[in-house]
């Protein structure tokens, strides 16, 4: 009910891989990558083995053979003031297109 104006695919650790997905539709964007100075949200964000877990200070994983299309606002986000991957960081093989 909340989520009317989601993305198809929301990463808060940007270390995962992300391959062969194809993210159609959705109101806001495809994939949305997010990553906080803290550690996790949710269930585990009282977990001690994740009080000194920083997101911003994880390498980005894989992004491989996906596509992404007739998103409303963005195919894909990058987000969190400040963020800079801790080493080069290629898409390869994606396919973004019909995204306003």
């Amino acid at each position: 009910e909340s989520d009317h104006r989601a993305y198809t695919f929301w990463f808060t650790n940007a270390n995962v891989k992300v391959e062969g997905n194809v993210a159609a539709g959705a109101n806001l964007g495809g994939y949305w990558y997010e990553t906080f100075e803290r550690g996790p949200h949710g269930p585990y964000a009282d977990w001690p083995e994740y009080a000194d877990f920083n997101p911003k200070q994880r390498p980005l994983g894989s992004f491989i053979d996906n596509v992404v299309h007739s998103s409303g606002e963005r195919g894909i986000r990058m987000y969190e003031p400040g963020f800079k991957p801790l080493e080069e960081f290629t898409f390869y093989n994606t396919r973004a297109y019909k995204n306003n």
